[in-house]
Order: structure tokens, then C-alpha cells, then sequence
């Protein structure tokens, strides 16, 4: 309906019916029923127009190509679309804060514990009098209330109170805020135009250090989301979009043409400076949407034309077909195309909208001779069925073409016409009009509406294939999540095809896995084909295998059998669900969440990922071309995929080892704290005296133990972040949950209990046992001995944070410096008011500290001996435990940080390794090894964390052995060889190892046996045996790190079931040796293995991957 003026408008009267308010911003139901419109003169309540999101303008919407529009408001205020999508879409908690809730349950548990031995030990202490105390009893017929230890309970609660850190919370959050501005200020994450990383939950930090399951969208994720058509299958040829013009005259080209330009929703617009703009509406937030209407009188001309959609599949079609045709303007019942240069006014009666249920769009137009055509476009799985039977060879041609379209990895529509009678128009659009009038199931009924002429009875056109090409370093990205051991999963809505090449490219998959697919339509065979898999799967290592699921049998297997599907899942290295809706989407990430009870992320960039993404437990939003939904949804947002790895190997990593350590260094403190006083009760009869002076008691978690750990949250560093990029498989340490168990916590109370123990000792010594004398030959007394005790546990405390801290800052340094200098300056000030004579009593929780108590303590010898000597005693037996650790079985982690602080050694030290080859019979094969040349670091620099093993067993989890050096490793993943030369060794050493170790022998003979199967990207492992006498032999395989070496030998033989070796270049020009410690002194060894990101993974010309049907 058009108005000439505003008198017209103001004319209306009517009413609007809607749906209410909701967040929903692609959906709006509604209906404009006008019972007096301008120029009728009378009522006219039949006159009903339907309302949906295309009349809808958002607020904060910008309207171009207008000058100005009439509208009614339907929404304002808290009831708007934008403001009902403020609000978070629920609250998410880390798993560290589940936990942390037991374990401050497990304080209190601790605190009641020691609450209740000392009002007990307290009553007992009143019956059993000391001659010189005041009875406390009752006198002779007083009557007993029995409320005696109620006193004693209140004491002791409030000096025991300080056993749950009630600061931590504030500090956790404050270390939050602080790691998000780290991450949002980190310039690696930023994208060329500048724009850096976006996080709205920082509350899932630490979970980042600890995800086991990513699920990622493809279109817009993994792709660049700008499409470009490539080619176009018109009848049975194929066709480059330069090519069409060679084909004008065809008819079935130009109606190939027209259907493009017809089926689609864009909006033809001018160069951007050239567009008339109106600024937002009052009030308006950033634009979530954009309203657009043309200008009817118009015309859109020249090469300043460019298009505007929802769809950039619509764009791309639209500028492929330029050589035949141009779409240049949109009316309310019309379009205007030129064809062969010339203009054609086309009628548009009816447009069918396409949403992911439909999977396509129809138009319906009447054309220039009268005729009422339909144009649909849609996918493949819903355009073919209903094309005309009898166009066999045509159908046959075009799925041959889709298939090799996908095969390239190339997204697909096909595009079919056909002709409507007047009749069936009207039935159509008598359905059709009453069922968008409706309220109720609008949609549902609209559908069934036009079924009526989508239903059967089409002309095939053709198909299109649009290129959507890669972002940067989406391979590389993939690989690190899976050298992280992270399972990733793909949800797309492409064909199967198309998504098992984008795996293919991405490197999610490679040529030499397996690949199972799951395609059965129902039940029956849906089981039947898992069972089979999983026998094949029984067979195979997980990297040698990759599972495709299509969409029709996701829905029976989650309606089915879905615990069938994550056990298939779990045995393979990649999953690809194609075809998938996004409710599927979000069932998928459930499922895996609650069966496995793992951690998940979900990544996407559009509203069909918004379910998904606010199913995980991370959501991380794609800013890209489909709006800003998926964004505001997440919990985290950048623009490029890559920063994902960074993301989770760098930010979360280090997110999760300092919260964890800070979490129990935390309790660890007041846990000393506290028991300290509860020890003391043993000296005052549970009197509930305090050790503590009244000042420094409340401002223990308040001003002498915050700062430190505040700052280790978030400048702490075990590993510099260029090596965890490097290394990925260092993310188990913290996957695994090394950082971050109930184990850890343990540990942390014997320290906590330990250290107690040794203050105390130290205290009663210097004070009971041999009552301390001052420089002035008085004795000390209480307040002294209170500024003592604290000066020791403080100490203590401090102490095992300088044990605990690897990454040292100039901040870190002031924060544990701060401590004692708030400390003393208390006792400083405290000293100085007392000399002012300003009494503090009734205004602090004190007595009045008594004349020069800080000159005496700082002037007794022994007050500086307790300061270091207790703190020492207590922490050295942490330190003696971690040094012996590191000697004898050192993490990755510890041999990363040695080598990182080592200096003075280079690469290129390493080019003297070279192999021989070594003679096989039977048992397992090994590859043999020759290091060579004089020391690689110098022996000033020499490290003690290695240690030397001659004529003994290796055992444990794995080891790491060249020349004379042999290491354990702490999780390896299979079989592990990995040299670090120290220095050349003419001596003979042997070592042996059994079931999946590794061997190291020089001047020996060695045997290894089971040698395992590396992870994924590596070379498989020989099967066969080998008993080597040679110079150097070492077991190859590969360790958690995912090492990796490049190496050259000389002479020897082998006989075995493996693949012979490469013929060995001269050993007059040895190959670098690089890999794992490429920075460093070490060497590691693995076979088929590249150095970099990981091993060769979709290599070209390989051969195609093995399917399993």
C-alpha cells in the first residue's frame, strides 16, 4: 500500500496483531488489518496484509537508498528485539569453579575439625585447674547453664575463620579482568584491518587450558565466506563464467541466467559515497540490522552496481552472470533485469523465501509474453526430486558434475523452472495468502502452501559451483588442535562431498586414513553399518581413521542409538557431519558434553550457530559476513579462525596454570596460617589467645599475602609462548589436568602442613624452649613474640611462592619485596603512633604496642635468623623433591624451560647426527642412529637435569635416549626416541627397555620390543624385529611432543618387514637435525615425520583416502 502524503497516512485506521516480544531477530509474525484505508471513503476490514521480518525494521537499523519511510511501532523500550538479546543467554561456569566449591566445602570441613578439638581440649583445660588461675566454675549452689563453651566456640570460630580465603574470590576476578584485557590487547590475535579479539565471559578462561572436543562450523569459520562462482553446468556442459557469453543464444543458458537474476533477495545499490544516508534512530545501539528500499524511479547503471545480501552465494551468482545479465532494480512487484542489453520489466507475484528447513527459494513472475513461471533454486538433496523424471540423461549429467564439483570442495546449487497454469497459480495464492494471514503455525501452513507448485513437474536448468576459499593458516590451525590432542568435529550444512574435501584441504583428514561413513536411511541399517565400523575400527588406530555422518542418518541415530555414534566418534581422529540442521548442530555438542563428560567449544560465525554455540561449554563467534548473532552469543569473538590456536594453546594454557596454582596457594597460606594458631593453643590451654597481633590478623589476606599471587595470575609463565606454539602436544599438560586435581590439592595441604609444622618447631624453640634475649638482656614478650611468628610465617609463605614462580618480571619481584615492606611498615607505624601516645584501642583490634618493640626486634640476632632459617627449613624439602624430579624424570615442560635458560648453544651444533643403517632378524624393527662430534654445549654450560645411565634397565612411561643420555618422559604417546647429544662419549653404555619402551645402546647390542604406532601424521611405526649392534641405536616413534628430525646415514643392512630405507647421502655433508628442541641442545628422532606445525598431512598427489562404506 502507498500513500501520497502524510495527510493519507494519517487517514489509516486499522490494527496490527503480532507475536510478542521475543529475541528472535530473523523471525516476526504479524498482520496489518485496515478497516478504512486512504481513497476508499468507507470500512474495508477484508483488506488483511500479512507482516513479517522483511516489513520489520530493527531498531538501530539504518536505512538506505530512502529519504524517509512511514512506520508504527510495534516494539519500544525492554520489549525491542535489540534489548531482549542484552541479556547473556545464561550463565557459564568453569569446571575449576565446580571444583573450587568442594574444596572450599573441604576448608570448612577442616575449619569445623579443628573448631570443635579446641573447645573440647578447652573444657578439659578449665576442669584441670592450675593453682595460680581463677576457678572458673560456678561457685557452691550457682546453677549451671551449661552454656560454658559457648565462649570458647565464638573465640575460636572467629581466630579459625581465616581458613577459607574469602579474598581469593576478589582476586580471581581481578585476575580475570586483567587476562582479559591481556588477550584483547594481544596484537598476534588481530586482523589486518586492526581488529583484535573480543571476550564476553571471562569467567571461562581457565576452561581453555582444558578442552577435549572442538566442533566448528565450515562456511564463514573454516572459509573466508566470500564466494566466488567458478563454474556452471548449463544442460551436459560445463561452463567458466568467461565462457557464457559464447552461449547467448542458447535458450536453456538464458533461462539459466533469468533464474538467477530472478530467484534472489539482494539489493542492487550504487557505489557506497554515492548512497543518501539517514543516521540511526534516537536511542539506537549498533545496527543488528539494515532495512533497505529503493528508490522506484531509479534506474541502476554501469559498473558502480553492486549488490547487497544476506546470502553471499547470491552475490557471487550475480556477478558471474554479468557477461548475460544484469539484475538492477527491486520493487515491491517487480524487477527490472537486462538481458542482451536490453531492459525487461518483470512482474514478481509470489517469493518463496529460503531458510535452512527448505534448503530453497522459489519466485513466482509473470513474464513478458503473460506467461506465470516459477524459478527455484536450492540444494541438490531437495531440487532433484522434484525435477521431471523423464529428463534422465540431463539429471545423470548433472550429478555427475555435482560430484565432481564437490569433490573440489566447491559449494553447489541447482536451479530448475517450470510453467503454472492460471488455475493453479490461484489455488496457490489463495493458500498461500491465507496461510500468511495466519497466526497460528503460519509456517507450517505456508509450507504446505506451496507444495502446491514446488511439489514435482520441473525443468532441470542446471548447477552452479561457487569457490569459497580458505582462510590463512586454517591447516596449519587445525593440525596444532589435533598435536593438542583436542578432537575436532566438523558441523556443515554442505553435501558430503563437498565437506570431506574441505576436511581433505583443511588437513582434518588425510589421503592415508579410513574413512567410515554412515549413510543408512533407517534404523535398521543405520545399526547395522556402526556395528560394521566398529569392527573396522577395532583394527586401526584412531589417526588412521575419520567418520562422516550425512544429516538424514544423524536424525535416526539421535533419535536412536546416539550413544552408539560418540562411541564410533571416540575412535577416531576426526569427525565430518554434513548436511546438518542447526538444532542437529547443537544435539551433536550435547551429546558429546554429557556422554563423554569432556570439555567442548564451539565455533561459528553465523546465526546457525548461535544453538551450537551457546550449547558448549566455550562458544568462540567468527566475526564475519553473517552478522553479528553468533558474536553476541559467544563467549569469546575474533575474526580469524587461526587465533583459535593461540587462543587455547597460549591463552588458555596459561589462564589455567596460574589460576590453578593460585587457587592453591591460597588455601595452601591460610591453611598455615591457621594451623599455626591451632598449635598454639597447646601452650595457652585453648585459652583462644592470639599469635597474631591484632593489626596484622584482619590484614593478612587483605595487604601482606594479595599482591603476589595477584600478579603471578597473570604474569606467570612456565613455558615461553613461542615454544607452546611450537610445541603443541605441551597442551596435555594442562588437558590432562595436570594443573588442576584433587591431587594437587593434596599436595598442597602436606606443604601447607609441613611448613606449619617447621614455624611452629622454630617458634618454640627460640621462645619456649630457650627464651629469646633482646640486645638490652630483657626477655621477650608477647607482642614480640606475635610480630615474630608473623614475620616467620609470612617468610614461609613468601618463600614457596619465589619456589613456585619460573617466570620472573620486574612486578613480581615488587610483589613479594611488597609484602614484607607492608609488613614492616605496620609494625613501623603501629611504633609511632604508640610514641605519639594515640590510643588505638576501641578504633583497632590491638592492644597498645609498647615503646621500641621494632628497634628490638630488628636489633635480636635471633629474629633474623628465624626470618631466613625457618622459611628455608620449611620450603627446602619442596625444593630438594622438584630438583630430584627434574633429575630423574623430567616433564617436556622441564626440558623446554632448561633449554630455554641455557645459552650460548645454536642449531647448527647439531649437524653432526647422522644414521646407519643396522641389520634386521626378527622381533621389532628400530631405526639406528650415530651421533657424532665433540660437545654441543660448552662444558661450563653442561645441564644436570640429564642423567647418565651405563649397563642398566630403563623402565617407566617412556624414554628419551642418545649417546650416553637417557630421560624418562612423562606421558609420551607412543614409543619415544629422542636424543639430546650433551657431548661426544667414547665409553660403551647399554640400555634396555620392554613392552612399549625404547632402546638405547652404544658399542652394544640392544633389543626393543612393541614398538607402538605414532600419533596422527606420522609415519606408522615398523612391525617388524631388530637386533642392532652398532655404534648408537635408537627405537623410533614419537614422544608427547610430537618431535620430529631430518637425518643422513651410511652404511649397514636391514632385513624386515618395513619399507627400506632411503638411500643415505654421503656423510660428508650431514643434514641438520631439527625438531622439538630446534632452538637447543637436542635432537629428536622419529620416522615419516616433518618438522614445523606437524608431520605431512593431505599431501598433493597422494592417493585418495580409504572409504568404508
Amino acid at each position: 500500500m502507498h500513500a501520497a502524503t502524510p495527510e493519507q497516512i494519517g487517514e489509516l485506521a486499522g490494527q496490527i496483531q503480532c507475536e510478542m516480544p521475543n529475541e528472535n531477530l530473523s523471525k516476526f509474525e504479524g498482520r496489518l488489518q485496515l478497516s478504512h484505508p486512504p481513497g476508499t471513503g468507507g470500512a474495508s476490514s477484508d483488506r488483511v496484509h500479512p507482516l513479517t521480518m522483511n516489513q520489520l525494521i530493527l531498531r538501530g537499523s539504518f536505512l538506505r537508498n530512502t529519504d524517509f519511510c512511514y512506520g508504527v511501532v510495534v516494539y519500544a523500550g525492554v520489549e525491542t528485539k535489540i534489548f531482549k538479546n542484552l541479556k547473556q543467554s545464561g550463565l557459564k561456569f568453569s569446571s575449576m569453579e565446580r571444583t573450587l566449591n568442594w574444596i572450599v566445602l573441604s576448608a570448612f570441613c577442616y575449619n569445623v575439625i579443628i573448631l570443635l578439638v579446641s573447645v573440647i581440649f578447652s573444657q578439659q583445660s578449665a576442669v584441670s585447674l592450675h593453682w595460680y588461675l581463677l576457678d572458673p566454675r560456678p561457685p557452691t549452689g550457682a546453677t549451671d547453664t551449661g552454656l560454658g563453651w559457648f565462649g570458647p566456640f565464638m573465640t575460636f570460630f572467629v581466630l579459625y575463620s581465616y581458613t577459607i580465603p574469602v579474598s581469593l574470590f576478589v582476586i580471581i576476578e581481578g585476575v580475570r579482568i586483567v587476562q582479559r584485557q591481556l588477550m584483547v590487547w594481544d596484537d598476534a590475535m588481530k586482523c589486518p584491518k586492526g581488529r583484535g579479539m573480543r571476550v564476553n565471559n571471562s569467567n571461562l578462561n581457565e576452561d581453555l587450558g582444558s578442552i577435549d572436543y572442538v566442533f566448528s562450523d565450515k562456511t564463514g569459520t573454516l572459509t573466508r565466506n566470500e564466494m566466488v562462482l567458478t563454474k556452471v553446468c548449463i544442460g551436459n556442459r560445463v561452463l567458466g563464467t568467461r565462457s557464457l557469453r559464447k552461449f547467448d543464444q542458447d535458450p536453456v543458458t538464458r533461462e539459466f541466467v533469468r533464474c538467477v537474476l530472478v530467484c534472489n533477495s539482494a539489493i542492487p545499490v550504487e557505489d557506497e559515497a554515492a548512497l543518501p544516508t539517514v543516521q540511526p534512530m534516537a536511542g539506537g545501539e549498533p545496527s543488528a540490522g539494515s532495512a533497505t528500499s529503493s528508490k522506484e524511479e531509479e534506474t541502476r547503471r554501469g559498473p558502480a552496481l553492486k549488490y547487497e545480501s544476506q546470502s553471499p552465494d547470491e552475490i557471487a551468482l550475480l556477478n558471474g552472470v554479468r557477461a548475460l545479465g544484469v539484475f538492477k532494480m527491486r520493487k515491491k512487484s517487480s524487477l527490472l533485469v537486462e538481458e542482451q542489453g536490453t531492459d525487461l520489466t518483470l512482474t514478481v507475484l509470489d517469493s518463496i523465501e529460503f531458510n535452512s528447513d527448505r534448503k530453497r527459494m522459489s519466485v513466482v513472475i509473470r513474464d513478458e509474453h503473460g506467461r506465470i513461471r516459477v524459478y527455484t533454486k536450492g540444494a541438490d538433496n531437495v531440487m532433484l526430486p522434484r525435477v521431471d523424471p523423464t529428463q534422465t540423461d540431463l539429471i545423470a549429467g548433472v550429478l555427475d558434475q555435482l560430484r565432481l564439483f564437490s569433490e573440489e570442495g566447491l559449494r553447489t546449487l541447482v536451479f530448475a523452472a517450470k510453467d503454472l497454469t492460471e488455475d493453479a497459480y490461484a489455488e496457490f495464492k489463495r493458500k498461500y495468502d491465507d496461510a500468511a494471514r495466519s497466526l497460528v503455525d503460519r509456517e507450517l501452513r505456508m509450507e504446505r502452501a506451496a507444495a502446491i507448485i514446488e511439489r514435482d513437474g520441473y525443468e532441470l536448468l542446471g548447477c552452479s559451483a561457487i569457490e569459497d576459499r580458505l582462510q590463512d593458516k586454517v591447516p596449519e590451525t587445525i593440525e596444532c588442535l589435533l598435536r593438542c590432542g583436542i578432537r575436532v568435529w566438523l558441523l556443515t550444512g554442505d553435501k558430503q562431498e563437498t565437506a570431506v574435501n574441505i576436511g581433505l584441504s583443511c588437513q582434518l583428514i588425510n589421503a592415508q586414513m579410513t574413512i567410515l561413513k554412515l549413510t543408512a536411511t533407517t534404523v535398521d541399517k543405520v545399526v547395522e553399518e556402526i556395528a560394521h565400523h566398529e569392527t573396522v575400527a577395532a583394527s586401526l588406530a584412531p589417526h588412521q581413521l575419520a567418520l562422516v555422518v550425512t544429516g538424514d542418518t544423524l536424525a535416526l541415530i539421535l533419535e536412536s542409538c546416539p550413544r552408539a555414534l560418540v562411541d564410533l566418534g571416540t575412535r577416531c581422529s576426526s569427525v565430518i557431519c554434513c548436511r546438518v540442521t542447526p538444532l542437529q548442530k547443537a544435539l551433536v555438542v550435547r551429546l558429546c558434553k554429557t556422554e563423554l563428560k569432556v570439555t567442548t567449544l564451539s565455533i561459528g560465525d553465523g546465526a546457525n550457530d548461535v544453538s551450537m554455540i551457546q550449547e558448549a561449554d566455550i562458544g568462540v563467534g567468527i566475526e564475519g559476513m553473517e552478522g553479528a548473532q553468533a558474536v553476541r552469543a559467544a563467549d569469546y569473538a575474533f575474526v580469524e579462525f587461526k587465533s583459535l590456536a593461540r587462543l587455547v594453546t597460549v591463552h588458555g594454557r596459561y589462564s589455567l596454570l596460574r589460576l590453578s596454582n593460585l587457587v592453591f596457594y591460597s588455601f595452601y597460606k591460610n591453611v598455615s596460617f591457621i594451623t599455626t594458631q591451632f598449635l598454639f593453643g597447646t601452650l595457652n590451654m585453648w585459652s583462644g589467645s592470639c599469635m597474631y597481633n591484632g593489626t596484622f590478623l584482619p590484614n593478612w589476606n587483605v595487604l601482606y599475602t594479595s599482591l603476589p599471587p595477584f600478579l603471578y595470575g597473570f604474569l606467570e609463565k612456565d613455558v615461553p609462548e613461542q615454544q607452546l606454539l611450537a610445541h603443541p602436544p605441551l597442551y596435555n599438560t594442562s588437558r590432562s589436568r595436570n594443573f588442576w586435581s584433587w591431587k594437587h590439592m593434596a599436595q598442597w595441604m602436606a606443604s601447607a602442613f609441613w611448613h606449619t609444622i617447621v614455624a611452629w618447631y622454630s617458634i618454640y624453640i627460640v621462645f619456649i624452649d630457650g627464651p629469646a634475649l633482646l640486645s638490652n638482656g630483657f626477655t621477650a614478650d608477647m607482642d614480640l613474640f606475635q610480630w615474630f611468628n608473623a614475620a616467620i610465617i609470612l617468610g614461609t609463605v613468601s618463600l614457596k611462592m619465589v619456589a613456585m614462580t619460573t617466570h620472573w618480571t620486574r612486578p613480581t619481584v615488587f610483589g613479594l619485596l611488597a609484602s614484607y615492606l607492608l609488613y614492616s611498615a605496620t609494625l613501623g607505624g603501629l611504633e609511632i603512633l604508640t610514641q605519639l601516645d594515640i590510643n588505638l584501642r576501641g578504633y583497632m583490634a590491638t592492644d597498645d604496642l609498647p615503646l621500641e618493640t621494632d628497634k628490638w626486634l630488628h636489633t635480636t640476632p635471633v629474629y633474623w635468623l628465624g626470618l631466613f632459617g625457618a622459611p628455608i627449613a620449611a620450603v627446602l624439602p619442596d625444593m630438594i623433591a622438584r630438583y630430584w624430579q627434574v633429575q630423574e624424570a623430567p616433564t617436556d615442560v622441564d626440558v623446554l624451560r632448561e633449554l630455554h635458560v641455557v645459552r650460548g648453544h645454536r642449531p647448527e651444533s647439531l649437524s653432526n647426527a647422522t644414521t646407519t643403517t643396522a641389520t634386521s632378524t626378527g622381533g621389532d624393527t628400530i631405526t639406528t642412529i650415530t651421533m657424532a662430534g665433540g660437545p654441543v654445549l660448552p662444558e661450563r654450560r653442561r645441564s644436570s637435569t640429564f642423567k647418565r645411565v651405563r649397563q642398566g634397565s630403563v623402565t617407566g612411561d617412556g624414554v628419551v635416549a642418545t649417546g650416553f643420555t637417557t630421560r624418562r618422559l612423562s606421558a609420551p604417546a607412543a614409543g619415544v626416541a629422542v636424543g639430546i647429544p650433551m657431548h661426544a662419549h667414547s665409553g660403551s653404555t647399554a640400555a634396555t627397555a620392554s613392552g612399549n619402551h625404547v632402546v638405547l645402546v652404544e658399542g652394544s647390542t640392544a633389543t626393543a620390543l612393541n614398538v607402538p604406532v605414532p600419533p596422527p601424521g606420522l609415519a606408522p611405526a615398523p612391525s617388524s624385529a631388530t637386533n642392532v649392534s652398532n655404534r648408537s641405536v635408537t627405537a623410533t616413534g614419537s614422544s608427547g611432543l610430537g618431535l620430529s628430525a631430518s637425518v643422513n646415514g651410511g652404511g649397514g643392512s636391514s632385513s624386515s618387514n618395513a619399507p627400506p630405507p632411503p638411500p643415505a647421502p654421503p656423510a660428508s655433508s650431514p643434514t641438520p637435525v631439527t625438531g622439538l628442541f630446534q632452538s637447543a641442545a637436542a635432537v629428536a628422532l622419529m620416522a615419516g615425520s616433518s618438522s614445523g606445525m606437524g608431520g605431512n598431512r593431505a599431501i598433493k598427489g597422494a592417493p585418495p583416502p580409504q572409504i568404508a562404506e
